[in-house]
């Protein structure tokens, strides 16, 4: 009798609900649609976390799918499978929001970190460019640079966190080598020493006026020298220096041009370097910095003061050891120019608002 109740039931299934099964829900379809989406726009990077829940709910849905689907096939309900498949989709909606956001912030941040770097690079480059000072090390610069290809290279295949990384340590080499550099340019940006400079220029233009002669002024940091006729330019000629012009000369060898007020002691007319002009290079203060520079052992022991300091031809591109060029042209324009006893002032810059400060600023 059982046996005949549990087949009229059986048959009373089949009538009523026919003996095909029910449709796969289609958010079923949209849920693993839903997670390669995610996966295309790298949820896997920008929304780790999130998009790890996600392939977990789906995993468990997807589990109880398939134990629907084990059922004979008019006993399947698939009203719990869609209930939780569209809590899915939901949360894949979310992981998506997600991503656009993170990658959108990430993307504003390499972006705004490789510019920043990218602009104190290049102020660096052009000071190190203006200045052609030996000290001044270009090899960190070229690492820097390598750096911030490799970020680029990172970001494009949608690497974010390698990309930062590349500019975290090219942020903190570039912070190394602006820290290295800044002493060696700290004269330019010192206002006591510019005055005194500027005080030395003016001195010699004011006497240049009143005793209607001529004073030559080389300003170092802008690698010119300035020929002033009864205070008035007369002309402005493009130099080169030694190999260190950065800084005071201090002794023979250091390969630095002096600083202060010189006079022409001597005009060569047959030097080695086409036409010189000598100059009393070292003077009374030179001589006294030099032996306060030894007595505390700034300069080596068996340091000479040095001497034969001059202006002269022979082109302006190559470094001196610490003389001053100029073209042949211009030696020979500026050695027909000149008398013996003519003031010389050699100084680092003329105003505060030198390119020095200028790029100082940039590197912030």
């Amino acid at each position: 009798m059982k046996t005949f109740v549990t087949a009229g039931l059986l048959l009373m299934t089949i009538v009523l609900h026919g003996c095909s099964e029910p449709p796969v829900p289609p958010e079923v379809q949209q849920a693993l649609d839903k997670e390669q989406d995610l996966w295309r726009a790298g949820a896997a990077v920008y929304a780790p976390q999130s998009y790890a829940d996600y392939v977990a709910a789906l995993k468990k849905s997807r589990e109880q799918f398939i134990a629907e689907q084990t059922r004979l096939a008019w006993f399947r309900d698939y009203q719990d499978v869609t209930v939780n498949y569209r809590a899915v989709l939901a949360q894949g909606e979310r992981v998506r929001q997600e991503v656009e956001q993170n990658k959108s912030e990430q993307t504003t941040e390499l972006i705004s970190r490789t510019s920043r770097i990218t602009q104190r690079l290049h102020a660096l480059r052009d000071l190190v460019s203006a200045i052609k000072d030996s000290r001044l090390n270009t090899a960190r610069l070229s690492r820097i640079e390598v750096l911030l290809s490799e970020a680029g290279s990172f970001a494009d295949d949608s690497l974010p966190e390698l990309a930062l990384e590349r500019l975290t340590e090219a942020e903190a080499l570039l912070d190394k080598t602006v820290d290295a550099v800044r002493p060696i340019l700290a004269q330019y940006v010192d206002g006591q020493q510019i005055a005194r400079w500027k005080a030395l220029v003016d001195e010699a233009v004011a006497e240049s006026r009143r005793r209607g002669s001529r004073a030559i002024v080389v300003n170092k940091l802008r690698r010119q020298l300035i020929l002033y006729d009864k205070g008035v330019v007369a002309a402005i000629y493009p130099v080169g220096l030694g190999f260190n012009p950065i800084g005071d000369k201090l002794y023979a060898g250091d390969r630095a041009t002096p600083e202060g007020r010189y006079q022409v002691v001597s005009k060569l007319p047959n030097s080695k370097f086409y036409r010189a002009l000598l100059i009393n290079y070292p003077n009374a203060e030179d001589k006294r910095r030099f032996a306060e520079a030894k007595r505390k052992k700034l300069i080596p022991a068996k340091a000479k003061i040095g001497g034969l300091i001059e202006i002269h031809g022979g082109g302006r591109e190559g470094a001196t050891l610490g003389c001053i060029g100029l073209d042949d042209k211009q030696m020979l324009e500026l050695f027909n120019r000149v008398e013996t006893g003519t003031p010389v002032v050699i100084v680092a810059a003329m105003n505060n608002d030198n390119l020095v400060r200028i790029a100082l600023g940039r590197l912030e």
